[in-house]
């Protein structure tokens, strides 16, 4: 007796939680979709247009954490190499996204120092590990501001719209630039101009510059949700997979990276950039739970470390009373969240919400998100 009225009581909790959510769901004024699942169970609590195609915004950076993770690894460092060739400078571009107007200075002030160079002719780059026409992700929008995305980059604020008159030189150019400014200001006579080719494997390094590790990289870019970061990312293990850094490249090899951790493959979802700016995108809820499982199956609490977390930093912090890792999305008309997040029982869950095509505030869509939440929060 004491099993059936046990039974009735959850079957009456779930019920009313489900209303709940549903009438959350009705009175949306959007596309929504839900799925949420008991990570340790594998228990389905509740899911709504699970397998329905959304755009996900930075929500995208997911994939861009898997792919790199799978294929980079969490100790992987950018190494940018510098040149001494006769009486020319070059430098190989490794795709690095945290080089810093700073980072250079003190690269070049330690050259200049050991190799006592006074003077240099040409400046020689080779930025081919990308394809230097690619300047932009694909589906950015043309009158946005957006980051350039290069095999030399120095990292900074967004650049001037796709619609402002740049060309396939203007990233390396700004490269140059930077470099003989920093050449000048330690007293080094800059005779010659930029030369963009190929510098043979023939030729030693005077010094190679090693990134910080990929972990920490990482966690930066979904901390504050950098989109520079992520296109470079993104090209970057297009470039490792497939030899060059292309958009193609990198495309194929998330989509080669998702098939092989998923049941999913190229016609069921689509990604074409690394940071989640460009429409073209489209996943499903369920989609993002299941990279999201397999990420913390395998890389367990340093996923979490990698998330931004509820009670700490990233674009979540302040928004729940209770532990979230997550990534947040956010597009005009596009909100979304993913991650993980332990309940009031202390049961541990996985979680993915988006929603399209709404008209009000991208603050209304984030509360509607927070109210999912909590009732998940409450109700397991």
């Amino acid at each position: 007796m004491k099993k059936v009225i046990f039974l009735i009581f959850i079957l009456l909790t779930t019920s009313i939680f489900g209303d709940t959510v549903r009438e959350l769901v009705d009175n949306f004024d959007g596309f929504v979709g839900i799925y949420v699942e008991d990570i340790e169970t594998g228990e389905i609590i509740t899911q709504y247009n699970a397998t329905k195609l959304f755009t996900p915004a930075s929500v995208t950076k997911l994939f861009t954490l898997l792919a790199a993770l799978e294929n980079l690894g969490l100790e992987y460092t950018y190494k940018t190499k510098f040149y001494l060739i006769g009486e020319d400078f070059g430098v190989k571009g490794s795709g690095d996204p945290t080089i810093y107007v700073s980072t250079l200075h003190d690269i070049i002030a330690k050259i200049v120092e050991d190799k006592k160079i006074v003077e240099i002719n040409n400046i020689i780059l080779d930025d081919r590990l990308f394809d230097r026409k690619e300047i932009y992700g694909r589906g950015w929008m043309w009158d946005d501001p957006n980051p350039m995305i290069g095999a030399l980059t120095i990292k900074g604020p967004s650049y001037p719209s796709i619609s402002s008159g740049i060309d396939q030189y203007t990233l390396t150019r700004k490269f140059f630039e930077t470099l003989k400014s920093t050449f000048e200001e330690l007293g080094v006579s800059v005779k010659g101009e930029m030369v963009v080719k190929y510098i043979s494997k023939k030729h030693e390094p005077a010094y190679i510059h090693e990134s910080k590790p990929l972990r920490e990289i990482l966690k930066s870019m979904i901390e504050v949700s950098d989109n520079q970061v992520a296109e470079q990312i993104f090209r970057t293990v297009g470039a490792k997979v497939l030899k060059k850094g292309t958009i193609n490249n990198s495309i194929a090899a998330l989509i080669r990276t998702v098939k092989s951790v998923t049941e999913y493959g190229v016609n069921d979802f689509t990604i074409t950039d690394g940071p989640g700016l460009s429409r073209y995108n489209l996943v499903s809820p369920k989609l993002v739970v299941e990279i999201l499982k397999h990420m913390y199956k395998k890389y367990g609490d340093t996923l979490l470390d990698i998330l931004s977390y509820s009670k700490n930093d990233g674009t979540i912090k302040g928004r729940f009373d209770f532990e979230v890792w997550g990534k947040t999305g956010t597009l005009t008309g596009v909100s979304g969240l993913a991650g993980f997040m332990k309940t009031k029982s202390g049961k541990m869950v996985v979680f993915s919400l988006f929603e399209n095509n709404f008209s009000k505030s991208k603050t209304d869509a984030k509360g509607f998100e927070n109210s999912i939440l909590e009732i998940f929060y409450e109700g397991n």
